[in-house]
């Protein structure tokens, strides 16, 4: 008869002792120098990818937030992405169940990024979705001489380890894709008007990105990569290899150029299939 009391008075403690510590958590965020996440943000993000991060200073952005406007993510010199503006909110209830839970709500290009990600004991998780993303402001592409119009539209559900290494899935799908200043050995590549295109792909065991396909659909082409990119810190020095299958139509096999210029990579009449090696900072096409 004196078990269920003691119970009660054990569970009870143990729920004080939960809320408790959440509360105390939050209570440290809410006064945490929003300076300290700052550096600790921009620091993380040299030392794990070897990009820099400039921006306006960050700031409270009440309730158990942190904002910032202006992140503009660079390579070197090169601008490679900026980011108007990014809110991070703590979610108090996430505490209850060991990890403390983030929502994220950020705008770029015309397009809105949000999502939830979480920190517990065994890693990071990030559920986040892209939406009407314009690519023209893609600056990556631009410092590579290529430039890019469309809307993209994904999702990004990866969860990272105690080692490093992601695990899940990557999707894109693009809408009005126009691409000019691509060419391969010499041959631009017309890319305007794309009927389709998009990306999938997985993280599986070994730090490795599986791109299942990177694909376009154009009346004059059909191009697509597969392969795998071995993730390694700087992620622009990870090695990849890729391959990139071509099929051209209509007026593309009838000038002839391509034929030429790829010859050595022709597997039929209208069938290209080309090695891209090196790393995602320097990659290398028609190599290993």
């Amino acid at each position: 008869m004196t078990v269920a009391p003691a119970l009660k008075r054990l569970i009870l403690g143990v729920l004080l002792l939960v809320l408790g510590a959440a509360l105390f958590v939050a209570t440290a965020i809410a006064i945490f120098p929003a300076r300290l996440v700052e550096e600790w943000v921009k620091e993380a993000a040299a030392a794990r990818t070897g990009l820099t991060i400039d921006s306006d200073p960050f700031h409270r952005s009440p309730p158990l937030g942190i904002g910032a406007t202006r992140l503009a993510i660079r390579r070197g010199d090169a601008e490679l992405f900026t980011i108007d503006r990014l809110s991070v909110r703590l979610l108090p209830l996430s505490l209850l169940s060991g990890a403390a839970a983030a929502a994220v709500e950020g705008y770029a290009a015309g397009g809105a990024i949000g999502g939830t990600v979480s920190l517990r004991p065994g890693g990071l998780a990030a559920d986040l979705a892209i939406s009407g993303l314009d690519l023209h402001a893609v600056g990556a592409a631009r410092a590579a001489g290529i430039e890019l119009g469309g809307k993209a539209d994904g999702a990004i559900d990866v969860s990272i380890g105690a080692d490093g290494c992601p695990s899940g899935t990557v999707t894109l799908d693009i809408d009005g894709l126009d691409v000019k200043g691509l060419d391969i050995a010499g041959f631009a590549l017309p890319l305007s008007d794309v009927e389709s295109a998009g990306l999938r792909g997985f993280f599986e065991e070994g730090c490795r990105f599986v791109v299942e396909g990177l694909w376009l659909e154009q009346r004059d082409l059909s191009a697509r990569v597969e392969g795998v990119v071995t993730i390694r810190r700087p992620y622009v020095d990870s090695p990849v290899s890729l391959t990139l299958e071509l099929t051209p139509r209509g007026a593309l096999v009838e000038n002839g150029g391509l034929a030429l210029l790829l010859g050595l990579y022709r597997k039929s009449a209208n069938f290209y299939s080309i090695p891209i090696g090196g790393t995602i900072g320097r990659p290398v096409v028609g190599g290993r």
